[in-house]
């Protein structure tokens, strides 16, 4: 009878119009309902529904990085609003190689952003909080038996949507005369593919997708 009652009172809300609930929410609880079900985090972390709350915002948000020296990695902290801008906050360790010697440490790409640590690739989300963290390809890890000098000039970086696949890419390039090679993340499988060099000259500094 008790088994037989809860399911007569429970409701069901169709994945339509659950997920446009959601897109009225705040970022704190999208996050917070993540954990309430696999099927609710499935609809959250798609990339349909992550198209669909960026393009519902009334206005874009600005990213403000946040620079101290206290030994963290980059992560999201918080949101602001001021009027109908929203600002947010991405904390940043200064002292890192990528945030004084890169003059781009941060690609974009959809609104989502890509950073370039020694010794990992960042992707994050601002709408929905989500960073993930992806290790160096084994062939910039290692330059003529050193670690590789990337934010010195000797590897240029891009980051873009493939239109084929649809899935976010990221690619490092070396320049190095005798260590020339192409390295292409995808970001939805987290694998890495080495590839030969284009034929046309990249230049420093200057986005490849």
């Amino acid at each position: 009878m008790v088994e037989e009652e809860k399911s007569s009172n429970s409701i069901y809300i169709v994945p339509e119009l659950l997920e446009e609930i959601f897109l009225r929410l705040p970022l704190k609880s999208i996050l917070k309902f993540k954990t309430v079900s696999k099927q609710w985090r499935s609809v959250l972390e798609s990339k349909m529904f992550v198209e669909k709350r960026m393009n519902a915002s009334k206005s874009g948000k600005i990213i403000a990085a946040y620079n101290c020296d206290c030994g963290d990695r980059p992560r999201i902290i918080h949101e602001a609003r001021l009027g109908d801008q929203v600002f947010v906050y991405l904390h940043c360790f200064n002292a890192r190689p990528s945030m004084i010697c890169d003059s781009r440490p941060l690609l974009t790409c959809d609104g989502l952003v890509c950073i370039a640590e020694p010794d990992s690739i960042i992707v994050l989300n601002p709408s929905t909080g989500q960073l993930l963290r992806f290790p160096e390809p084994l062939s910039s890890r290692f330059i003529n038996g050193e670690g590789s000098d990337f934010y010195r000039g000797n590897w240029v970086m891009g980051f873009g949507r493939d239109k084929v696949t649809g899935s976010y890419k990221v690619t490092k390039m070396c320049l190095l005369p005798r260590e020339e090679g192409c390295d292409v993340l995808d970001v939805e499988t987290g694998q890495w593919k080495n590839l030969s060099l284009p034929t046309y000259m990249a230049q420093v500094g200057r986005k490849l997708l």
